[in-house]
């Protein structure tokens, strides 16, 4: 039988998941995301970001941390609790794992920056943005993530990258919030 913490975990991913999903941040992303280089003959290159506001992204990744924080009850990590019990089907289970190893694969998949002859995953740079420039200020993270908002075509397109990588992550969530309203359907 499903425990009442699975099921209000289950209720929690759906209500944080619907909330970025309504976001300011996903309205912005879905426009223009991107980056362009410009520049004119005897001036530096110039590279801006195009997509979601500063503000729009720190507001997001305030309710995003709780899908990728372990010490949350709704972290992809700690979801699997739920979906190991008896409260998922087998095909829920199966969808729910299918849906987080990708998602592991694609974070632990190279990023376009090389770092000396290192490339940084994707989770490094989602961890650097939030970790070091957004809701903390760790040291290694923070002089790593001040680095590259210094840096004239760093910033820009780290900046990019991050936001790509939030909205691949969302996709996540949002296909594991449907599978929850599915199982919660049959308790309520």
């Amino acid at each position: 039988m499903a425990t009442r913490e699975e099921l209000n975990a289950a209720r929690l991913f759906v209500e944080k998941a619907n909330r970025l999903l309504k976001s300011t941040f996903l309205k912005e992303a879905a426009v223009n995301m991107g980056w362009t280089l410009s520049g004119k003959k005897d001036e530096a290159v110039r590279i801006e970001h195009r997509g979601p506001r500063w503000e729009n992204v720190e507001a997001f990744v305030l309710t995003f941390r709780f899908f990728i924080q372990d010490n949350e009850s709704i972290s992809i990590r700690n979801m699997a609790k739920v979906f190991s019990s008896d409260l998922a089907t087998p095909g829920e289970r199966r969808r729910f794992y299918e849906i987080r190893e990708s998602l592991n694969k694609y974070l632990d998949g190279s990023s376009m920056f090389k770092e000396g002859a290192r490339t940084a995953s994707r989770r490094e740079v989602m961890d650097v943005f939030i970790y070091g420039g957004m809701s903390h200020a760790k040291p290694k993270k923070k002089e790593k993530f001040d680095a590259w908002m210094r840096h004239v075509l760093l910033g820009p397109m780290t900046t990019t990258e991050f936001t790509t990588i939030l909205s691949t992550v969302l996709s996540a969530i949002e296909n594991t919030q449907r599978i929850c309203v599915t199982l919660l359907y049959r308790y309520a």
